[in-house]
């Protein structure tokens, strides 16, 4: 039968815990920082309170020859100095029923009287770690003794300390096209925004829990304002969509407590937005919704270039302008239960770049998308996503496609002009990131031909405030290499 062991050390630092946990049967040798005896007696040790972020390990010894599962999850850890860290599950094999024997060793990254502290150790048995494990925490504290709380918070579900599958990301496209596809949807007008927050999934029914303590206030009939206050010197306001409210207006709600209300039918799904100041950010950033771990690549389809009609160019003999997008997109790292099972989000960020086949630099990294931290505004739906793009289970008209996949399409450049540069080969580079810097890059080479004395046809016009071209297009610049 299996035995399960839980740790949880909750650390109150503003400095990074990087923590690398490794396991071995009693017979092998294990060298470590420090190390935690684990003993399958079903102990359970937890420390520590309040605003602090936690480590937790959770180590089950399994009936099995030489097995034993150990499951590391480390929330990230906000700091002062750089980025939190957060680790892989790994699993191990020893014989069940053996002493197994936790090891790690932590670095504490920092500069001046911060810097070299990573060479603490110490030994602890597990029957008295509650009392021992206040060591490792004074240790860490030693980092930053001035650190503020962190502004963590946990999910708005149960487990709290769990991550939940989020169906639809920070940042993706919202689109609602009067009309439908036959009838020229695409070139329609309608409804386009961007997602101000993130949808956890759940089912129909599920409790939602505020993820700070504040005051609830309704905005309709489905959606409540959790006001916090003030948090690193900033008011702080969360919303929850698409649920059957329970509490009172006006009423101050715990976090992890009180009961906000439930997911309301047929939504499935529970909208999380927070707010800092006046503006909507993003959750799933470090420091904010934990844990999160997210270990999946995004995806870039095709980069494409389209004319003035829109019509898609071969990247042979580009001339004039030119449209040029980024088919993208990412996946969420829990499986997403139901109709949105395996339907993409959107990535963090998008970045490009255009280089000589030499590798000298003719395009400067641009930025097309970020959504890492805020959003731009609703106007401007249409100098980040290009035409084409829909959400996914999009509407056209009347007509809902359900389980249908959106479309992303980010807008590199909406008019590039071929003619600042001269004729020749180049390599147009594409990274898209999310929000844990997971990256996929695509490199495609294009040519420019402009012809002198001569229009280029299908040459999309120029932008309002371009630079006039130069009266003669500039010789041949192939490289030849």
């Amino acid at each position: 039968m299996a035995t399960k062991i839980r740790i949880r050390y909750c650390v109150a630092l503003a400095a990074t815990l990087v923590a690398t946990l490794t396991a071995a049967a009693s017979n092998h040798s294990s060298k470590s920082v420090f190390g935690v005896n684990l003993d399958s007696d079903g102990m359970n040790v937890e420390t520590g309170s309040g605003s602090s972020s936690g480590i937790e390990i959770d180590a089950t010894a399994a009936a099995s020859p030489k097995s034993i599962h150990v499951l590391a999850e480390i929330p990230e850890i906000p700091n002062l100095y750089g980025p939190g860290f957060t680790a892989q599950m790994t699993e191990y094999e020893t014989p069940a029923g053996v002493k197994v024997f936790a090891a790690g060793a932590f670095s504490l990254a920092g500069s001046g009287e911060h810097a070299g502290l990573a060479d603490r150790s110490g030994a602890y048995d597990s029957r008295r770690s509650m009392r021992r494990i206040g060591v490792l925490t004074a240790l860490a504290a030693l980092a930053l003794a001035s650190a503020g709380a962190a502004a963590a918070y946990s999910w708005p579900l149960k487990p709290f300390n769990r991550q939940h599958p989020i169906r639809g990301f920070f940042g993706d496209p919202r689109t609602v096209y009067e009309d439908g596809v036959l009838a020229g949807g695409f070139d329609g007008p309608g409804f386009f925004s961007f997602h101000q927050g993130v949808d956890i999934a759940a089912p129909n029914g599920t409790p939602v829990y505020p993820v700070m303590s504040g005051t609830a206030h309704y905005l309709g009939a489905s959606v409540l304002n959790v006001s916090v206050g003030q948090v690193n010197g900033q008011d702080v306001t969360f919303q929850y969509f698409h649920i059957t409210p329970v509490v009172g207006e006006g009423e101050h709600v715990l976090a992890r407590e009180t009961v906000l209300g439930y997911v309301e039918p047929p939504y499935g799904h529970v909208h999380l937005t927070e707010i800092d100041g006046s503006h909507a950010v993003n959750p799933l950033q470090k420091g904010h919704l934990t844990p999160y771990v997210d270990h999946t690549r995004p995806t870039i389809r095709t980069t494409t270039f389209s004319n003035a009609a829109g019509a898609i160019q071969t990247p042979l003999g580009l001339c004039g302008r030119v449209q040029i997008a980024v088919d993208a997109f990412d996946r969420p790292p829990v499986a997403v239960p139901g109709t949105f099972n395996g339907l993409p989000v959107s990535p963090a960020l998008v970045e490009w770049t255009v280089r000589r086949l030499n590798g000298k630099i003719a395009v400067p990294l641009r930025v097309a998308a970020d959504f890492r931290t805020a959003l731009p505004p609703n106007a401007k739906f249409f100098d980040t996503y290009a035409k084409g793009t829909y959400e996914n289970a999009p509407r056209f008209g009347t007509q809902q496609y359900t389980s249908m996949p959106g479309r992303y399409l980010f807008q590199l450049a909406p008019s590039f002009d071929t003619s600042s540069l001269p004729n020749g080969v180049y390599t147009l580079t594409v990274r898209v990131s999310d929000i844990r810097n997971n990256s996929a890059t695509q490199t495609q080479r294009f040519s420019v031909l402009n012809a002198k004395g001569s229009a280029c046809p299908g040459s999309l016009s120029e932008p309002p405030g371009a630079p006039q071209p130069p009266t003669e297009p500039p010789p041949d610049g192939s490289d030849g290499d």
